[in-house]
C-alpha cells in the first residue's frame, strides 16, 4: 500500500488506481519539522557583530513561520510597516539565546534569517541647528590654529 499526502481522494477522476493510505496530519513527514519549529524555533538576525539568535514567544513564532513560509532568508526591507514594527519589537525585547560551539551541540531550529536588523531608534536628543554646528567647527578650527 502506498503512503501519500491527503491530496487525492478516491472519488476524484485523477486519483490513482492503486489503493492509497492517507496519513493523518500528525504523522506527515512535512508536518513534523514545522511543528518542531513552532515549539522550539529561533530567529537568526544577522548583525555587523555576527549572527544573533532570538527566542520568540509561541505566537511570535507562529507569525514568523508565516512570514518566512516561502524564503528562509529575508531582508528587513521586504516587510510592510506593520511587519517591520513586529520585527523591531522582537529585537527590542532582547530575548537572545546563545548556542555553544561544542561538538555535541545541535544546530538551532531556524524559523528564518533576517538579513539586516532594522535600525533601532536612538535617544541622542534633538538634532543640532546649523548655526551651532558652524560655531563648533569655528571653535575647533581656531584651537587647531593655536597649536
Amino acid at each position: 500500500m502506498k503512503k501519500v499526502l491527503p491530496m487525492a481522494a478516491s472519488w476524484c477522476n485523477n486519483a490513482w488506481s492503486k489503493k492509497v493510505q492517507v496519513l493523518p496530519f500528525g504523522t506527515n513527514s512535512l508536518a513534523k519539522p514545522m511543528l518542531e519549529k513552532l515549539f522550539f524555533g529561533v530567529l537568526r538576525v544577522l548583525t555587523p557583530l555576527g549572527p544573533r539568535y532570538l527566542r520568540p514567544s509561541w505566537f511570535e513564532r507562529l507569525y514568523l513561520l508565516w512570514l518566512f513560509r516561502n524564503f528562509p532568508t529575508l531582508p528587513s526591507k521586504v516587510f510592510n510597516p506593520r511587519q517591520q514594527r513586529f520585527i523591531e519589537a522582537i529585537c527590542a525585547h532582547g530575548r537572545f539565546v546563545s548556542f555553544g560551539t561544542g561538538v555535541d551541540d545541535a544546530p538551532p531550529l531556524l524559523i528564518g534569517t533576517l538579513e539586516q536588523r532594522p535600525p533601532v531608534a536612538s535617544n541622542l536628543g534633538a538634532p543640532r541647528s546649523a548655526a551651532s554646528v558652524a560655531d563648533a567647527v569655528t571653535r575647533l578650527a581656531a584651537e587647531a590654529r593655536r597649536k
